[in-house]
């Protein structure tokens, strides 16, 4: 892959974000209304979704930057100039 390529990815991947946030959250809150339905009232039960919903997306976007950050040094480590660009389209 080139370090264009890598770079290209990344942008995406960075574009993706909000995405990625969003389906964590409600995944989150898909999670804590499955446990919220052991709950005695309805309060304690809105409140257990949103726990479970902020619990699960500060993790998501733990692990989400953490992979693109990773993905940045990697794409260090491809052959090309120190501006990203492979050594066939230097000019």
């Amino acid at each position: 892959m080139s370090a264009h390529r890598g770079f290209q990815l990344r942008r995406i991947g960075w574009l993706l974000t909000p995405l990625v946030v969003w389906a964590a959250s409600f995944v989150g809150a898909w999670l804590g209304a499955l446990l919220a339905g052991r709950v005695g009232g309805p309060a304690g039960g809105i409140g257990l979704m949103a726990v479970g919903a902020g619990v699960v997306t500060v993790v998501a976007v733990v692990v989400w930057v953490r992979l693109l950050r990773r993905g940045a040094d990697r794409a260090a480590h491809l052959p090309g100039a120190p501006s990203r660009l492979p050594p066939e389209e230097i000019p």
